[in-house]
């Protein structure tokens, strides 16, 4: 699995199992069964895909909070966790 730079703010994971929205679980879940049914050899997970956007406490909300610990931190773990099970 890779991940590179996109121009949007939604981080995608690419390589030769497919791609990815790193924001949506199923699909974050999804991506080392589609790696396994290419009949890719999972050797190591790098997580670089991630979102740093400003912002203050005044104008933070539920929903900014929720998108970066999506692809921040819920994306990492349920790769490693599908990874580790398969």
């Amino acid at each position: 699995m890779r991940a590179g730079p996109l121009p949007t703010s939604r981080p995608k994971a690419q390589g030769e199992g497919g791609e990815a929205d790193l924001a949506s679980a199923r699909q974050a879940e999804g991506l080392v069964s589609r790696c396994q049914a290419r009949g890719v050899k999972l050797v190591c997970a790098v997580n670089n895909a991630s979102i740093f956007e400003l912002d203050r406490a005044p104008t933070a909300t539920a929903a900014a909070f929720d998108k970066h610990m999506a692809i921040n931190l819920r994306a990492p773990m349920l790769i490693a966790r599908r990874w580790r099970g398969s």
